[in-house]
C-alpha cells in the first residue's frame, strides 16, 4: 500500500506564491504519481504531489510536467476529469465515504462526497455534490489560466496549489479535523480523458481497472 505522511505546520504555508525549497513547503514529503493505466496514451506526464496541514485546514500542491494539455471547463462542478487534471481522494479516519477533490490546471473545482461509488446509469449510487459555499471555501491558485484550446502541445509545466478547510470535510464526512498520529486513506492522481493524448495516472495503483474510485486500492494517508 503507498504511505504518505503529511507534515504539521505552525505557520499557514501561502498557495498563491510556492516556494518548494523554503520552510514550510520543504519539510513537506513528495509523492510521485508513477502508475498509469495501460488503456491511455504513451504520454505519461511527470506529477509531484505535497501536502501539509495545520489546525484548520490541508495545504496541497501538484507540480506537473505536461504535454498535449487542454482545459475547457471553467465553472464550479464541471466535468473536469475531461481536461488536464489533477485530482485528490480523501476518507478521513472513521467516515463512511470520501471526499473527492478534482482541479484542472486552470482551477475549475469539482467536488462531492461519495458513500457507495457502485456505478450506476445517474453516476454513483450515493453521492452529494457540495454546494457553491465549498467552491468559495477551498483557495485555490494555478500558474495557467484559461480556457486552453487548442491544447499546448509542447512540453509545459504549471502548479496547482490549494487550502482544503478541515471544517468543510467535517460538514460531510462527520469526522473532526486529524490529530498527530491519525491515519486516514485516499490516492492522487493526474488524468485528461479529452486530450490528444489521453491518460490515467495514480500514486497507489488501481489494477487492471480503469476506474479511480476504489476505496479498496486507497493508500494510506499519516498525520505527523
Amino acid at each position: 500500500m503507498a504511505h504518505y505522511e503529511i507534515a504539521r505546520t505552525d505557520e499557514p504555508p501561502s498557495i498563491a506564491s510556492v516556494a518548494l525549497t523554503r520552510e514550510p513547503w520543504s519539510g513537506a514529503m513528495v509523492a510521485p504519481v508513477v502508475w498509469y493505466h495501460r488503456d491511455g496514451s504513451d504520454h505519461k506526464p511527470k506529477v509531484e504531489f505535497r501536502a501539509l496541514y495545520d489546525r484548520e485546514a490541508l495545504y496541497v500542491h501538484f507540480a506537473v510536467s505536461d504535454r498535449y494539455v487542454r482545459c475547457l471547463h471553467t465553472r464550479f462542478q464541471a466535468p473536469v476529469y475531461e481536461d488536464s487534471c489533477c485530482e485528490l481522494f480523501l476518507a478521513p479516519r472513521g467516515a463512511r465515504g470520501y471526499c473527492n477533490i478534482e482541479i484542472n490546471a486552470i482551477g475549475a473545482l469539482m467536488i462531492s462526497y461519495i458513500t457507495d461509488p457502485t456505478r450506476t446509469p445517474q453516476g454513483f449510487a450515493a453521492r452529494t455534490m457540495l454546494g457553491e459555499d465549498a467552491d468559495r471555501a477551498i483557495e485555490r491558485h494555478t500558474s495557467l489560466t484559461g480556457p486552453i484550446d487548442p491544447e499546448i502541445a509542447v512540453p509545459t509545466t504549471y502548479e496547482i496549489s490549494y487550502r482544503v478547510p478541515f471544517q468543510l470535510i467535517e460538514r460531510y464526512s462527520g469526522c473532526a479535523a486529524p490529530r498527530a498520529g491519525d491515519r486516514w486513506s485516499g490516492n492522487i492522481y493526474k488524468c485528461s480523458e479529452n486530450s490528444t493524448h489521453p491518460h490515467w495516472g495514480a500514486w497507489s495503483p488501481i489494477g487492471d481497472r480503469l476506474e479511480y474510485h476504489q476505496p479498496d486500492r486507497f493508500g494510506a494517508f499519516v498525520f505527523q
